[in-house]
């Protein structure tokens, strides 16, 4: 890691320099086919991926006396920390103690933070430790195993000294749970996976509770708040379930579930482990519940969340439901908690309007709102879409759901270029969001952009989900089909300038699109994509395998030979030759989950036959886009922006010589 020291004059006086020579040298913006005002000023691509302005996950220590958060030192994100004063207050001074952090969490005495990191994006993460009280602070490696995943499983409230972290030191295959002091990183084995365990269920002093294991189809939850050595089997479902174990109850009487057994849609319930009777909580009429947010001093849950389009809470708290209205008596689009200061007198959240983005910290006690920052969005007012949800049709009577950002004065406008932006997973799914991102970019950049949750992504209900089986490059593929012949229909998009893009699941749907319906396209951005689903299933991750269960339920199991024949066919690399649009294929060196072998079959097929293809590789990087560093994340993004200008005659920013910090560091 480097020190605040020893990068100090370099990451103060690049950043100047990079000014000087973008104002003397800059390139003259590119406007393509794009003409006219009703276009808004074009943004600078590093305000959107190397922004300095950026700050963001404020958060308040346990004990409520100190606020940290990712905020820009020099040319990255960095950690920054200032007392809170007995009146719920910010003072003092901004201190920066620790650079490189995309991410962090306090630890319980206060005085730590811990952190995850690994090396070059190859997802063996390592949990680190910093003493944001030291004169100098320096982080430590808790654990420094070679080729291990660590994840930190929970913080001990009545143990300020130690968390417990899973990690598969013993077996690469399956996590094991440890007691870990975050001071010396001595660990203590708390509980040893039997072999089919896929987690466990601990209480707020840490003790194991419940495991969750799987054996072939079934799963199932044992628990016992004695002894877990007695455990006994409380709740069995099938795979095919979406069931999340938020935790046990504060009588330990039962456990919290998220879970759509017996349901169409997932529902927050209370599984009472003597009578074995689920009682629901919350649900929502339309979609999912995604997710709890828990009080701290009980870890009973707070409120329920579900997205149907925009967010909807469901305050399970009077008291909290009496402070929602109290606070908020319009509600933003979006509400983010932050953190809770472990008396639950202190807040901080970010709350989204549909073009401002504010981090605010909450008094309960007082009811006084005090600004902590602003989005990076909110600098640009007038210059950036509106996404907005949308509903349509499959062919098949599917409802399908997801999102539209114009850019400012596309109703001024006939249908123009669009970008069909897909999400990986593809269990995932897209949510609404106002941030500085691809989306905000490429409408800037004056493209329409529909993000669809296509059949198969979370969020939407039991038949949404299970309507994706065996359907890869199939019925998921008709999904996107449909929703560009919808855009088409509402006057949104020329049908002859639509581009497709994504990553992972999104780099595989653009090379699906490309090679089995390549007339629907004008070009394709394939970022990190799986183009050999046989390949793919049969490289893994080790900690893969305990999950392989839904690959092979809904694409396939390459051992055996019928399903491996037809998962061949539906992979792209085997149909290169029909590509006959532009292809830019992204790729990095170290991603574990889609190898770049899987990346260079397709280029290597294409320039074999001398068809064009556009390839970067971006070197000691992974999978996830938060592991690349900001000039990478530049580097390729505009890259996008030259290929889709020329693709469908869209505007670009030209070089911007903030790109130059990728050579410097």
């Amino acid at each position: 890691m480097r020190t605040i020291a020893r990068s100090r004059w370099l990451n103060w006086c690049l950043p100047w320099l990079l000014v000087v020579l973008q104002a003397g040298c800059a390139v003259a913006p590119k406007h393509a086919a794009l003409q006219g005002d009703t276009l808004p000023p074009l943004i600078p691509a590093r305000d959107f991926f190397a922004n300095k302005r950026s700050a963001g996950d404020y958060q308040l220590s346990p004990d409520g006396g100190q606020l940290g958060w990712i905020g820009v030192y020099g040319t990255g994100p960095a950690l920054f920390v200032r007392p809170v004063d007995a009146d719920g207050q910010p003072t003092g001074v901004d201190r920066v103690v620790a650079l490189g952090l995309g991410g962090f969490r306090w630890a319980q005495d206060s005085r730590h933070v811990l952190f995850s990191r690994d090396q070059g994006g190859n997802e063996n993460y390592h949990l680190m430790a910093l003493d944001t009280l030291a004169s100098e602070p320096r982080a430590r490696d808790l654990t420094p195993f070679p080729g291990v995943a660590v994840h930190l499983h929970q913080m001990l409230e009545d143990d300020p000294k130690h968390v417990l972290v899973l990690h598969n030191r013993r077996d690469r295959r399956l996590f094991d749970l440890y007691r870990l002091h975050i001071e010396t990183g001595k660990e203590t084995l708390v509980q040893r996976n039997p072999g089919d365990a896929l987690g466990v269920v601990t209480d707020r002093a840490g003790q194991v509770v419940g495991v969750v294991r799987k054996q072939g189809e079934v799963v199932s939850l044992h628990a016992s708040f004695t002894d877990i050595a007695e455990a006994r089997e409380v709740l069995r479902w099938h795979t095919d379930d979406l069931v999340t174990v938020v935790g046990p109850d504060a009588q330990r009487r039962g456990f919290y579930l998220v879970t759509n057994q017996g349901r169409e849609r997932r529902a927050l319930v209370h599984l009472d482990v003597g009578t074995g009777q689920q009682r629901v909580i919350q649900d929502d009429p339309d979609v999912d519940i995604d997710w709890v947010w828990l009080l701290p001093q009980t870890r009973e849950p707070l409120a329920a969340l579900s997205h149907p389009g925009h967010q909807r809470i469901y305050p399970l708290d009077a008291e909290w439901a009496r402070d929602l209205d109290r606070f908020f008596p319009e509600r933003p689009r979006r509400l983010g908690l932050l953190s809770i200061s472990q008396d639950g007198r202190l807040l901080t959240v970010l709350a989204d309007t549909d073009t401002e983005r504010r981090y605010l910290l909450l008094d309960r006690r007082t009811g006084r709102t005090t600004e902590l920052g602003q989005g990076t969005a909110n600098a640009y007012p007038g210059q950036l879409g509106v996404t907005r949800p949308v509903q349509f049709t499959a062919r098949d009577g599917l409802p399908l759901y997801g999102y539209l950002t114009l850019p400012p004065g596309h109703e001024r406008r006939p249908p123009g270029p669009m970008v069909l932006h897909v999400h990986g997973g593809p269990w995932a799914r897209d949510y609404w969001d106002n941030g500085l991102g691809s989306t905000q970019f490429l409408a800037n950049r004056g493209y329409a952009v529909l993000q669809v949750n296509y059949r198969g992504s979370t969020g939407y209900g039991r038949r949404h989900q299970l309507a994706a089986i065996g359907e890869f490059a199939g019925k998921m593929h008709d999904d996107l089909l449909d929703a560009v012949d919808w855009a088409v229909a509402q006057g949104v998009a020329d049908p002859q300038r639509v581009a497709i893009m994504g990553a992972s699941y999104g780099g595989y749907a653009t090379l699906v699109g490309l090679t089995f319906t390549p007339e629907r396209f004008a070009c394709g951005v394939d970022t990190v994509g799986v183009s050999d689903l046989v390949s793919l299933v049969e490289n893994v991750p080790p900690y893969w395998e305990p999950n392989m269960q839904i690959w092979h339920r809904y694409v396939g199991n390459p051992a055996v030979p019928s399903e491996r024949e037809v998962m061949k066919a539906k992979s792209p690399v085997h149909r290169t030759a029909a590509i006959t649009k532009p292809l830019l294929v992204i790729q990095t060196t170290n991603d574990v989950r889609v190898r770049q072998d899987q990346s260079d079959m397709v280029v290597n097929a294409m320039q074999a036959r001398e068809q064009p293809v556009d390839y970067l590789l971006l070197s000691g990087a992974g999978h996830l886009s938060r592991s690349w560093s900001w000039g990478q994340r530049l580097r390729a993004e505009r890259r996008v922006e030259d290929f889709l200008g020329a693709c469908l005659g869209g505007r670009s920013g030209g070089f911007d010589y903030f790109e130059l910090a990728a050579w410097a560091f």
